[in-house]
Parts: structure tokens; sequence; C-alpha cells
């Protein structure tokens, strides 16, 4: 790996887990779960270390972090139907994250366009 490529990692790693530390328990989980599980495995080789839940232990407890966990995963799976509905023209956009923030309540925004956004990513 190149240092610019290097860099770029350190940064985006860095990026989201001040976000974990300083986003409401959703959001900060949301970040934490999709880096580790998206964006590392999307991203350049070689692919940089997960970002541990702990991060989150300073400030939720453990039945909190766990309960959030299961929600964010149960919002990215629903991740691929969402990109395909909208590049199978079933959706809109705007359509796709009205529905995911009715089945999956209380994320941000960012979550849920971060969430059509990877589903149409895998679905192409």
């Amino acid at each position: 790996m190149d240092e610019g490529s290097e860099q770029l990692q350190t940064t985006a790693r860095a990026r989201v887990e001040r976000q974990a530390l300083n986003a409401g328990l959703l959001d900060a989980a949301f970040a934490v779960i999709s880096y580790s599980d998206f964006d590392r495995r999307f991203g350049p080789l070689p692919h940089p270390l997960p970002i541990d839940l702990d991060v989150l232990r300073n400030r939720f407890s453990e039945s909190e972090i766990s309960d959030a966990c299961r929600r964010v995963i149960a919002l990215l799976q629903d991740a691929y139907q969402a990109g395909d509905d909208v590049l199978s023209n079933r959706l809109t956009y705007p359509e796709s994250i009205h529905r995911l923030r009715q089945g999956h309540p209380g994320f941000s925004e960012e979550c849920y366009d971060r969430t059509v956004n990877q589903g149409l990513f895998m679905a192409r």
C-alpha cells in the first residue's frame, strides 16, 4: 500500500471513530458496523482493521449496544432490496428512504441514505 492510500484509510477510520464517539446510539452503532462490514470490504486493499464496538462501551450499556447492533443489522439486511427497488424503478430514491425509515425507525437521514447507497452498489 502506498503512503497516500494508507493515509486515506487512517483518516476514514478516525472519522468513523469520531462519529461513533459523538453520535446517538443508533447512529454510532451504524457507523461502526457499516464501516467494519461494508466500507472496509469494498475499499482499497489491504483492508484496514475493523472498528471494535468497544468504542461505544464508555457511553452505553452492553444491553443498549446489543439492541442497537440488532437494529443496525436488520436495517443493513434491507440494503440490497432498497437499492434493487431503485435500480428497477419499483421505487424512487426518496420512496426507498421512506420505506427504510418506516421499517427501521430511529436512525438519522444519513444512515438511511448510506443504506440505500450500499444497496445500489450491491445491486448493480
